[in-house]
């Protein structure tokens, strides 16, 4: 695991992929977020 964290991190592609996975978090979260606040205006307009 760690060898070949190295290999990708010497030819750059290491900081790609920990890059592209940050923004995969990203778009988790703001589209979970999305999807809570979707709900709660559901939840205000049957209130």
């Amino acid at each position: 695991m760690m060898t070949g964290a190295r290999v990708m991190e010497r030819s750059g592609m290491y900081r790609e992929h920990k890059a592209s996975a940050e923004n995969e978090v990203m778009i988790e979260m703001t589209g979970s977020l999305d999807a809570s606040t979707s709900s709660a205006q559901v939840r205000s307009q049957k209130a």
